[in-house]
Protein backbone atom coordinates (compact mmCIF):
# COMPACT_ATOMS: atom_id res chain seq x y z
CA UNK A 1 0.00 0.00 0.00
CA UNK A 2 1.11 3.33 -1.00
CA UNK A 3 3.29 4.90 2.24
CA UNK A 4 1.26 8.37 1.53
CA UNK A 5 -1.90 6.92 1.31
CA UNK A 6 -1.66 4.78 4.82
CA UNK A 7 -0.22 7.70 6.56
CA UNK A 8 -3.33 10.28 4.89
CA UNK A 9 -5.68 7.74 6.35
CA UNK A 10 -4.33 7.18 9.99
CA UNK A 11 -4.21 11.01 9.87
CA UNK A 12 -8.07 10.77 9.03
CA UNK A 13 -8.65 8.42 11.52
CA UNK A 14 -7.06 10.30 14.05
CA UNK A 15 -8.65 13.34 13.36
CA UNK A 16 -12.35 11.71 13.56
CA UNK A 17 -11.46 10.24 16.88
CA UNK A 18 -10.31 13.67 18.28
CA UNK A 19 -13.20 15.31 16.35
CA UNK A 20 -15.79 12.81 18.92
CA UNK A 21 -14.08 12.72 21.90
CA UNK A 22 -15.88 14.20 24.92
CA UNK A 23 -15.11 17.48 26.16
CA UNK A 24 -12.81 17.37 29.57
CA UNK A 25 -14.95 18.26 32.62
CA UNK A 26 -13.94 22.06 33.75
CA UNK A 27 -13.56 23.65 37.13
CA UNK A 28 -16.14 26.05 37.84
CA UNK A 29 -17.18 27.93 41.54
CA UNK A 30 -19.65 29.07 43.76
CA UNK A 31 -21.52 32.15 42.56
CA UNK A 32 -24.78 32.54 44.80
CA UNK A 33 -27.52 30.31 46.00
CA UNK A 34 -30.66 30.47 46.67
CA UNK A 35 -33.30 28.24 49.03
CA UNK A 36 -36.49 27.09 46.40
CA UNK A 37 -37.44 24.86 49.52
CA UNK A 38 -36.62 23.66 52.71
CA UNK A 39 -34.87 20.64 50.72
CA UNK A 40 -34.07 22.31 47.48
CA UNK A 41 -31.16 24.60 47.22
CA UNK A 42 -30.03 25.89 43.87
CA UNK A 43 -26.74 26.84 43.40
CA UNK A 44 -25.31 28.97 40.79
CA UNK A 45 -21.63 27.74 39.50
CA UNK A 46 -19.67 30.45 37.15
CA UNK A 47 -16.81 29.47 35.08
CA UNK A 48 -15.61 30.37 31.62
CA UNK A 49 -15.72 26.80 30.28
CA UNK A 50 -19.04 27.43 30.71
CA UNK A 51 -19.31 29.66 27.60
CA UNK A 52 -18.69 26.82 25.09
CA UNK A 53 -21.56 24.35 27.43
CA UNK A 54 -24.49 24.53 25.12
CA UNK A 55 -26.88 27.28 25.35
CA UNK A 56 -30.10 26.02 25.26
CA UNK A 57 -30.06 22.18 27.62
CA UNK A 58 -32.46 22.51 30.28
CA UNK A 59 -33.21 19.38 31.78
CA UNK A 60 -29.86 17.43 30.70
CA UNK A 61 -27.48 15.44 32.50
CA UNK A 62 -24.29 16.74 33.91
CA UNK A 63 -21.98 15.26 36.04
CA UNK A 64 -20.56 16.92 39.19
CA UNK A 65 -17.46 16.26 40.13
CA UNK A 66 -16.75 16.66 43.78
CA UNK A 67 -13.60 17.74 45.74
CA UNK A 68 -12.98 14.98 48.83
CA UNK A 69 -12.91 16.11 52.44
CA UNK A 70 -9.35 17.21 51.99
CA UNK A 71 -9.46 19.11 48.81
CA UNK A 72 -10.58 22.61 48.15
CA UNK A 73 -9.87 21.47 44.63
CA UNK A 74 -11.38 18.00 43.20
CA UNK A 75 -8.57 16.32 40.62
CA UNK A 76 -10.52 15.85 36.85
CA UNK A 77 -9.37 13.28 35.00
CA UNK A 78 -7.78 13.34 31.69
CA UNK A 79 -9.29 12.14 28.60
CA UNK A 80 -7.94 9.27 26.52
CA UNK A 81 -9.47 6.40 24.31
CA UNK A 82 -10.61 4.39 27.60
CA UNK A 83 -12.41 7.29 28.81
CA UNK A 84 -11.77 8.97 32.39
CA UNK A 85 -8.41 8.36 33.45
CA UNK A 86 -6.69 9.74 36.79
CA UNK A 87 -3.23 10.52 37.48
CA UNK A 88 -3.68 8.84 41.09
CA UNK A 89 -7.14 7.21 41.73
CA UNK A 90 -6.65 7.81 45.52
CA UNK A 91 -7.60 11.30 44.66
CA UNK A 92 -10.52 10.34 42.69
CA UNK A 93 -13.55 12.65 43.11
CA UNK A 94 -16.91 11.82 44.25
CA UNK A 95 -18.95 11.94 41.06
CA UNK A 96 -23.02 13.05 41.34
CA UNK A 97 -25.45 12.70 38.31
CA UNK A 98 -27.83 16.25 38.39
CA UNK A 99 -29.79 17.85 36.03
CA UNK A 100 -29.31 21.39 34.46
CA UNK A 101 -31.82 23.65 35.55
CA UNK A 102 -30.90 26.46 33.82
CA UNK A 103 -27.45 27.98 31.94
CA UNK A 104 -26.51 31.61 30.95
CA UNK A 105 -23.47 30.82 28.50
CA UNK A 106 -23.16 34.14 27.70
CA UNK A 107 -22.96 35.33 31.68
CA UNK A 108 -21.18 31.97 31.84
CA UNK A 109 -23.61 30.57 34.80
CA UNK A 110 -25.21 27.43 34.81
CA UNK A 111 -27.66 26.56 37.78
CA UNK A 112 -28.38 23.29 39.58
CA UNK A 113 -30.52 22.49 42.15
CA UNK A 114 -29.38 20.21 44.88
CA UNK A 115 -31.85 17.98 47.29
CA UNK A 116 -30.16 18.42 50.91
CA UNK A 117 -30.26 15.17 52.75
CA UNK A 118 -27.97 15.60 55.24
CA UNK A 119 -23.78 16.54 55.35
CA UNK A 120 -22.89 12.75 55.39
CA UNK A 121 -23.54 12.91 51.47
CA UNK A 122 -21.34 14.21 49.58
CA UNK A 123 -22.95 16.26 46.97
CA UNK A 124 -26.00 16.87 49.83
CA UNK A 125 -22.65 18.60 51.94
CA UNK A 126 -21.36 20.20 49.57
CA UNK A 127 -24.89 22.36 48.61
CA UNK A 128 -25.08 22.67 52.43
CA UNK A 129 -21.83 23.87 53.35
CA UNK A 130 -21.33 25.82 50.12
CA UNK A 131 -19.79 29.41 50.32
CA UNK A 132 -19.29 31.89 47.55
CA UNK A 133 -16.09 30.52 45.77
CA UNK A 134 -15.96 27.29 46.37
CA UNK A 135 -14.99 24.81 43.78
CA UNK A 136 -16.05 21.61 41.98
CA UNK A 137 -15.72 19.97 38.15
CA UNK A 138 -18.65 19.54 36.18
CA UNK A 139 -19.13 17.44 33.08
CA UNK A 140 -20.38 18.83 29.68
CA UNK A 141 -24.42 18.77 29.79
CA UNK A 142 -25.48 15.42 27.94
CA UNK A 143 -28.62 13.12 27.95
CA UNK A 144 -31.99 13.06 25.52
CA UNK A 145 -31.96 15.28 22.69
CA UNK A 146 -34.45 17.15 23.03
CA UNK A 147 -35.24 16.58 26.45
CA UNK A 148 -38.69 17.87 25.46
CA UNK A 149 -40.14 15.80 22.36
CA UNK A 150 -42.52 16.89 19.90
CA UNK A 151 -46.17 15.62 21.69
CA UNK A 152 -49.71 16.72 22.15
CA UNK A 153 -49.96 15.05 25.82
CA UNK A 154 -47.25 14.89 28.31
CA UNK A 155 -47.36 12.08 31.59
CA UNK A 156 -44.31 13.29 33.78
CA UNK A 157 -44.04 11.80 37.56
CA UNK A 158 -40.85 12.45 39.49
CA UNK A 159 -39.58 12.94 42.93
CA UNK A 160 -37.83 16.11 44.61
CA UNK A 161 -34.83 14.90 42.68
CA UNK A 162 -36.41 15.08 39.70
CA UNK A 163 -38.42 17.86 40.20
CA UNK A 164 -35.63 20.61 38.65
CA UNK A 165 -35.94 18.71 35.55
CA UNK A 166 -39.40 18.92 35.65
CA UNK A 167 -39.49 22.69 36.63
CA UNK A 168 -36.83 23.32 33.51
CA UNK A 169 -38.81 21.06 31.02
CA UNK A 170 -42.13 23.27 31.69
CA UNK A 171 -40.62 26.49 31.08
CA UNK A 172 -39.70 25.59 27.56
CA UNK A 173 -42.58 23.58 26.15
CA UNK A 174 -45.44 24.88 23.80
CA UNK A 175 -47.92 26.77 24.80
CA UNK A 176 -50.91 24.19 23.77
CA UNK A 177 -49.20 20.88 25.32
CA UNK A 178 -51.62 19.50 27.44
CA UNK A 179 -50.80 16.42 30.24
CA UNK A 180 -50.13 15.71 33.78
CA UNK A 181 -47.80 15.89 36.35
CA UNK A 182 -47.23 14.49 39.75
CA UNK A 183 -44.34 15.01 42.19
CA UNK A 184 -43.72 13.32 45.40
CA UNK A 185 -42.02 15.81 48.17
CA UNK A 186 -40.83 15.68 51.45
CA UNK A 187 -42.77 18.48 52.97
CA UNK A 188 -45.64 21.06 52.02
CA UNK A 189 -42.62 24.01 51.84
CA UNK A 190 -41.62 21.67 48.45
CA UNK A 191 -44.54 22.41 46.61
CA UNK A 192 -43.38 24.63 44.52
CA UNK A 193 -45.04 26.97 42.00
CA UNK A 194 -44.09 26.19 38.15
CA UNK A 195 -44.34 27.68 34.91
CA UNK A 196 -46.11 26.09 32.75
CA UNK A 197 -48.47 25.92 30.01
CA UNK A 198 -51.88 26.11 30.90
CA UNK A 199 -53.10 22.76 29.57
CA UNK A 200 -50.63 21.07 32.18
CA UNK A 201 -52.25 20.20 35.51
CA UNK A 202 -49.85 19.56 38.30
CA UNK A 203 -50.25 17.62 41.39
CA UNK A 204 -48.17 17.20 44.61
CA UNK A 205 -47.98 14.24 46.88
CA UNK A 206 -46.19 14.53 50.23
CA UNK A 207 -44.67 11.30 51.17
CA UNK A 208 -47.26 9.49 49.53
CA UNK A 209 -45.46 7.37 46.87
CA UNK A 210 -48.19 4.63 46.90
CA UNK A 211 -51.27 7.29 45.64
CA UNK A 212 -48.80 8.84 43.40
CA UNK A 213 -48.31 5.74 41.51
CA UNK A 214 -51.60 4.17 41.80
CA UNK A 215 -52.86 7.86 40.25
CA UNK A 216 -50.06 7.39 37.59
CA UNK A 217 -51.43 3.80 36.71
CA UNK A 218 -54.99 4.47 36.85
CA UNK A 219 -54.66 7.52 34.39
CA UNK A 220 -52.42 5.65 31.93
CA UNK A 221 -55.07 3.03 31.54
CA UNK A 222 -57.18 6.37 30.84
CA UNK A 223 -55.47 7.52 28.48
CA UNK A 224 -55.97 4.55 25.89
CA UNK A 225 -58.40 6.33 24.10
CA UNK A 226 -56.18 9.03 23.12
CA UNK A 227 -54.57 7.05 19.92
CA UNK A 228 -54.44 10.17 18.04
CA UNK A 229 -52.77 12.60 20.35
CA UNK A 230 -48.80 11.87 20.61
CA UNK A 231 -48.37 11.21 23.93
CA UNK A 232 -44.57 10.70 26.30
CA UNK A 233 -44.71 9.51 29.29
CA UNK A 234 -41.25 11.20 31.83
CA UNK A 235 -40.61 8.85 34.56
CA UNK A 236 -37.46 9.51 36.90
CA UNK A 237 -36.74 9.66 40.96
CA UNK A 238 -35.74 6.56 42.98
CA UNK A 239 -36.33 3.15 41.98
CA UNK A 240 -39.22 2.32 43.89
CA UNK A 241 -41.16 4.95 42.43
CA UNK A 242 -40.07 4.92 39.22
CA UNK A 243 -40.04 0.69 38.16
CA UNK A 244 -43.41 -0.31 39.20
CA UNK A 245 -44.17 2.83 36.78
CA UNK A 246 -41.85 1.34 34.15
CA UNK A 247 -42.98 -2.12 33.99
CA UNK A 248 -46.54 -1.38 33.69
CA UNK A 249 -46.23 0.94 31.06
CA UNK A 250 -43.55 -1.19 28.99
CA UNK A 251 -45.87 -4.39 30.08
CA UNK A 252 -49.15 -3.68 30.42
CA UNK A 253 -49.60 -0.42 28.53
CA UNK A 254 -46.89 -0.98 25.65
CA UNK A 255 -45.60 1.84 25.31
CA UNK A 256 -42.64 2.05 23.00
CA UNK A 257 -39.53 3.06 24.44
CA UNK A 258 -39.01 5.96 22.00
CA UNK A 259 -42.09 7.43 23.32
CA UNK A 260 -41.31 7.31 27.08
CA UNK A 261 -38.10 8.03 29.19
CA UNK A 262 -38.27 6.67 32.63
CA UNK A 263 -34.78 6.03 34.42
CA UNK A 264 -34.49 5.36 38.12
CA UNK A 265 -31.79 8.41 39.37
CA UNK A 266 -31.17 6.60 42.62
CA UNK A 267 -31.86 3.95 44.91
CA UNK A 268 -32.09 4.42 48.19
CA UNK A 269 -28.80 3.31 50.59
CA UNK A 270 -27.09 3.28 47.97
CA UNK A 271 -24.24 5.23 46.42
CA UNK A 272 -24.19 6.47 42.90
CA UNK A 273 -20.96 4.24 41.97
CA UNK A 274 -22.96 1.14 43.78
CA UNK A 275 -26.27 1.57 41.80
CA UNK A 276 -24.13 1.94 38.46
CA UNK A 277 -25.15 -1.80 37.15
CA UNK A 278 -28.28 -2.35 38.70
CA UNK A 279 -29.35 1.15 37.14
CA UNK A 280 -28.43 -0.16 33.34
CA UNK A 281 -30.18 -3.87 34.02
CA UNK A 282 -33.43 -1.85 34.66
CA UNK A 283 -32.86 -0.07 31.31
CA UNK A 284 -31.85 -3.08 29.68
CA UNK A 285 -35.33 -4.53 30.65
CA UNK A 286 -38.68 -4.74 27.64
Amino acid sequence: MDANKTSSSTRAKAAQAKLYRPAPPCLVSVKRMLDISPNLRRITFTGEDISHFPAFCPGAHIKVFLPLPHQAVPQLPTQSSKGNTWADMSEKPHIRTYSVRKIRTQLQEIDIEFVLHGEHNPASGFAIQAKVGDVLGLSRPSGPDPMVPDADYFSITGDLTALPAIAAMLEIMPAHVKGQVRVGVLEKEDCIPLIKPEGIQVKYYIRDNASLIHDVLDHSVHQIGMADAKLHHWVAGEEGLVVPIRQFLLKEMKIKKMNMYAIPYWRKDLKEEDYHQARHDIMDQT
